[in-house]
């Protein structure tokens, strides 16, 4: 013979809170929604995310990079997009030597963050001339 188990159903809920089931079925939409939109977007990057705190280059870290993503320092100013181009895929080339890089977890693992820097620009020229 089962035993009677203590589930809390969502009525049960609702009514010991004292609110109606509508409302808590709309705020538990407006929740899987948030969590849905969260899970289904996450190349949208909040500007909260940008202010990253600054951590070193991180070898084993690096094995389990996914994906990159670079962000541009304020002071870099206006570059076309060829030189983005180029100058995001060379910092990412030689990760260890970007002045401002971060990494963000992920389900399958970790994206590295590189915000490139003027420092980071004028190595990269400097590079590119010499060769």
């Amino acid at each position: 013979m089962k035993s009677p188990t203590n589930r809390l159903g969502i009525e049960t809920v609702a009514n010991e809170l004292g609110i109606s089931l509508a409302d808590t079925s709309r705020t538990l939409q407006n929740v899987r929604r948030q969590q849905t939109k969260r899970i289904l977007s996450p190349y949208v990057i909040e500007e909260t995310d940008r202010t990253m705190a600054e951590e070193s280059y991180d070898p084993r870290r690096e094995t389990l990079v996914m994906e990159t993503r670079t962000f541009w320092d304020p002071d870099v100013g206006n570059l076309s997009e060829q030189d983005r181009t180029w100058l995001s895929k060379a910092v990412h080339a030689s990760p260890e030597r970007a002045a401002k890089i971060s990494y963000d977890r992920g389900h399958t693992g970790f994206a590295r963050q590189i915000t490139v820097t003027v420092a980071d620009i004028e190595r990269l020229y400097r590079e590119k001339m010499s060769s």
